[in-house]
């Protein structure tokens, strides 16, 4: 098993963790349309933070990014059941171009859902900010989102990070 696989699943466990608690409403925090809220562990420890905003389409765009700074974008829907040991063939693509294609990640307790580890990957994350247009393809379907305030979300995104509120 490659070293990269191993921190995806290592990865992919914290954000299990972390993603299962809820927050309360004094962690919450609202940037356009992006609702955002910080995560804790099973322990309550601050493990990170996350956005989402839920779309016309029914589907529920997401980022968490981890107290380490890893950046996970995902999407979410009330009635996908996702199988948490099938390969899921995804790609990241910003106003028309490809950036990345990785294998999607469906935690443990979230089967409605599926992930994309971006790591600490300056550019891209730089390029969600400065771009207008995000395609999320799973296997042969294509999911696209505009990035509306999506400049804003990441920078408080950020600052959530570094203030753990």
């Amino acid at each position: 098993m490659s070293l990269r696989r191993i921190v995806g699943i290592a990865a992919g466990s914290i954000l299990a963790a972390s993603i299962s608690i809820q927050a309360n409403a004094q962690s919450s925090w609202q940037v356009g349309n992006w609702i955002g809220r910080t995560m804790h562990n099973d322990s309550g420890q601050f493990a990170g933070c996350r956005m989402s905003v839920t779309y016309n389409s029914g589907i529920t765009l997401h980022f968490v990014q981890l107290s380490n700074y890893t950046l996970f974008i995902g999407m979410s829907k009330a009635e996908w059941v996702m199988n948490s040991t099938a390969t899921y063939n995804m790609g990241l693509v910003i106003d028309g171009q490809y950036i990345r294609r990785a294998r999607g990640i469906v935690l443990g307790g979230l089967t409605n859902a599926i992930f994309l580890d971006l790591g600490t990957d300056r550019l891209t994350r730089d390029l969600l900010a400065r771009r207008f247009h995000l395609t999320l393809v799973n296997n042969r379907q294509n999911y696209t989102f505009n990035l509306t305030a999506t400049a804003a979300g990441l920078q408080r995104l950020e600052y959530c990070i570094q203030s753990g509120a």
